[in-house]
């Protein structure tokens, strides 16, 4: 019985220790434009090809449409990047191969596809580039990103709380540990449900076609950042039984 219960302690600790570090690193994402926080994002959006869906539609050739001055700032008018990335505290324009830049940290950062796409547009490809872009959904008025934000948060919080308290092997530690391990996960299953229902609402615009026939150059994919919540809370969820089981079997 005493081995039973030590595996089970052992078990909780380690999903829940497991759940606490795929959150840290999605909270690093995008956070800089380093190699790191770089490669985590919630939701990628490529670009790259919508010079091309440009020209198709236009008929014109689109110089000065992208920006490969590395280092200089988003949402001035610049010129696109190639790739768009989306964290929970900020978002990022890389070109590849070459750096990136991001904008300021703020809590619960929301995910502006078409603002942002307009904001690096240079202003003689804004209005054309505005007409084509205009079935990619904005949320801007949505509260939607900020309620994944604020559940990612306390969900992270609760999952470290929840690992620390079953360090101390008591009853009612384990009892206080069961309970958060299952608010923890609740709120990480509905914040990944949150943007998973954003990114595939986005992402209709990857079937969009000018009226020439060719692809309109935008391709909206989801990033491991999302991967990583939705592991987090597979973790808190595995957890929730083995502390039940150490709250009611273990005695001090």
């Amino acid at each position: 019985m005493h081995i039973r219960g030590e595996l089970c302690v052992g078990a909780a600790s380690l999903f829940s220790f497991a759940a606490v570090l795929l959150l840290v690193f999605t909270h690093i994402g995008q956070i800089k434009p380093s190699s790191v926080p770089r490669s985590i994002a919630l939701v990628k959006i490529d670009v790259s090809a919508y010079g091309l869906g440009l020209e198709a539609a236009t008929g014109d050739p689109t110089p000065g449409l992208y920006n490969t001055t590395e280092g200089a700032p988003l949402g001035q008018l610049l010129g696109l990047r190639q790739v768009y990335k989306w964290g929970l505290y900020s978002n990022c324009g890389y070109n590849d191969p070459g750096g990136g830049v991001c904008t300021n940290l703020t809590m619960a950062h929301r995910f502006k596809p078409a603002a942002v796409i307009l904001g690096d547009t240079p202003g003689r490809y804004t209005v054309q580039t505005r007409e084509l872009i205009s079935s990619l959904p904005s949320i801007d008025d949505s509260i939607m990103t900020t309620a994944a934000y604020y559940m990612v948060l306390i969900g992270s919080i609760l999952a470290l709380i929840t690992f620390l308290l079953g360090l101390i092997k008591t009853t009612l530690t384990f009892l206080v540990a069961f309970i958060f391990a299952g608010i923890s996960s609740a709120m990480l299953i509905v914040a990944g449900a949150l943007w998973t229902s954003i990114i595939q609402k986005t992402n209709l615009i990857n079937s969009i076609h000018v009226v020439t026939g060719p692809s309109l150059g935008i391709r909206v994919d989801f990033d491991i950042g999302l991967w990583l919540i939705w592991a987090a809370a597979v973790c808190m969820f595995l957890s929730i039984m083995p502390y039940l089981v150490s709250c009611c079997t273990f005695r001090r």
